[in-house]
């Protein structure tokens, strides 16, 4: 593999802590952990709690679907349903800026609000989709060492069908819908 500068192999080192005030008036500082982030942003009215909003999905799912579609044929659909209706305001942010509904009535939002709302719709059909966070080569690469929401950017839905796992960015005009991740072993 190939990279085109140098700043593509700079870490960002933002270190994000949680801290709790003690009794006596201490600070003591605790370093998140993954398990302890990824709680966080499910619990994130910005993110894990848009995912389990109601979506008025019936009149677009009317739309775009026969009734014969496989589950694969049902994620395309959807993928270019969003990818053709919603437009990206060119900010990226692992964050949604506003309700999904809201999205819905505006038709276009960040790159978290129209691939959160993919990834609903997703769920909305009976696929099984998840958002996934991510790190754009603009803003570094992720440092495992420590967990930091400020190593990330970006958000992509990711689903997963007959053990093969497709990721999905919607904000991208010109994408390929058959991006898969190696099979499980």
């Amino acid at each position: 593999m190939y990279q085109t500068t140098a700043e593509n192999y700079e870490i960002m080192t933002k270190l994000s802590s949680d801290f709790e005030r003690e009794p006596l008036g201490y600070i003591v500082f605790q370093i998140p952990d993954w398990e302890n982030l990824d709680n966080k942003l499910n619990k994130n009215l910005f993110f894990g709690l848009q995912l389990i909003k109601a979506l008025p999905y019936k009149k677009i799912f009317n739309e775009i679907f026969d009734d014969d579609e496989n589950e694969f044929e049902k994620m395309i659909k959807i993928y270019n349903y969003v990818k053709t209706n919603y437009s990206w305001n060119q900010t990226f942010s692992v964050y949604a800026s506003t309700d999904l509904n809201k999205i819905m009535e505006i038709e276009e939002g960040n790159n978290a609000d129209i691939n959160l709302l993919l990834t609903m719709l997703l769920r909305n059909a009976d696929l099984e989709a998840n958002p996934v966070i991510i790190s754009t080569i603009d803003n570094g690469m992720i440092d495992t060492s420590f967990a930091s929401i400020s190593q990330f950017n970006h958000v992509i839905s990711a689903v997963e069908i007959n053990e093969k796992v497709y990721l999905l960015d919607a904000i991208e005009p010109v994408s390929y819908t058959h991006l898969t991740l190696p099979t499980k072993r």
